[in-house]
C-alpha cells in the first residue's frame, strides 16, 4: 500500500514513497484510527516501524517475509507470546519462535552488570565490531562462566552475523545468571507481542 488514506490495522505494512513527508502521512493516518505505528522497543531504540517499506535501515521486508514462512511451519511451531507464556513454551514445546531485536540485546551481552541499558552500536562499521567482538571475548561474566567463544571472525565479518553473535551471547547471559528473557511489563504484549533481552 502506498496511499497514507488506505492504511488500517488489518494491514499494518505500508511503502513509503521517496518523497517528503511520505513517511510522516502515514504516521498521520494511522494515528487518526488511534494508532501509534512504532511499538514500544521501536521507541525506546530510535529505530524504525516495523511496518514500513521503502526506507533505509527498515526490517519490514524481513518481518513480511518470516510471516509467511510461519504459515508454512505453524502447526510444527509455537510462537511466543501469542501461544502462550515463554516459561511454559520451553518446557513443552520442540520449537518455539520468539522476536529478538538486536539493539536491546547489544548492552546486555556487552555490559560489565545487569540490568543494563541498550545499546546503538555503529555495527556498519568493521572496527566497531571488531571492537565490540573483542569487549565480549574479555567480558567478566564470559570468563565467570567459563564460556567458550567459537568463530568469531564470523561476528567480525558482516552486520547480520554479528547481530546474531551478541544476540546469542546476551540470550546466553540472561539465563546464566537467572534473568527473565524478557521484561513483560515493557511492552504490551496484547498489541505489540513479546520481545526477547528487552
Amino acid at each position: 500500500m502506498t496511499e497514507p488514506s488506505s492504511w488500517a490495522l488489518a494491514r499494518p505494512f505500508f511503502r513509503v514513497l521517496p518523497e517528503k513527508g511520505g513517511y510522516t502521512a502515514f504516521e498521520k493516518a494511522a494515528a487518526a484510527r488511534g494508532v501509534q505505528l512504532l511499538r514500544a522497543i521501536e521507541r525506546r531504540l530510535g529505530a524504525k516501524s516495523v511496518f514500513a517499506l521503502g526506507i533505509p535501515g527498515q526490517v519490514g521486508p524481513a518481518a513480511q517475509a518470516l510471516w509467511r514462512e510461519l504459515i508454512e511451519v505453524r502447526s510444527s511451531i509455537r510462537i511466543w507470546p501469542f501461544d502462550g507464556s515463554l516459561d511454559d513454551l520451553l518446557s513443552q514445546c520442540e520449537f518455539t519462535v520468539a522476536e529478538i531485536y538486536p539493539k536491546a540485546a547489544y548492552g546486555t551481552a556487552l555490559a560489565p552488570s545487569l540490568s543494563a541499558e541498550p545499546l546503538r552500536l555503529a555495527k556498519g562499521s568493521l572496527s566497531v565490531r571488531q571492537s565490540d567482538v573483542k569487549q565480549l571475548q574479555s567480558a567478566d561474566w564470559v570468563h565467570g562462566h567459563r564460556i567458550r567463544l567459537d568463530d568469531l571472525d564470523y561476528a567480525v565479518g558482516n552486520e547480520d552475523d554479528f547481530d546474531a553473535c551478541l544476540t546469542a551471547a546476551a540470550l546466553l547471559r540472561l539465563v546464566l545468571e537467572h534473568r527473565g528473557l524478557a521484561n513483560p511489563s515493557f511492552v504490551d504484549i496484547v498489541s505489540e507481542g513479546g520481545i526477547l533481552c528487552t
